[in-house]
């Protein structure tokens, strides 16, 4: 049977980024992946985005459509 309960809430790991200009949605997302034991990383515009993508070290990258700064 699977885990269920706070040990399986706790079963992620690595590290999220999320680059989203729209800081509620960032906000909201960004709490949902630390309950599921996520680190989240965000950047709220594309610029920052690119720098914090290039540097690497993240298992998966959250990106919005239209950012200012770079699209």
């Amino acid at each position: 049977m699977g885990e269920s309960g706070p040990e399986a809430r706790r079963a992620g790991q690595g590290t999220i980024l999320i680059i989203d200009d729209d800081r509620e949605i960032a906000d909201v997302v960004a709490m949902n992946l630390r309950d599921l034991g996520f680190r989240a990383e965000r950047a709220n515009d594309g610029r920052t985005g690119l720098q914090k993508a290039l540097s690497g070290g993240h298992s998966l990258i959250i990106l919005d459509l239209m950012l200012p700064e770079v699209d």
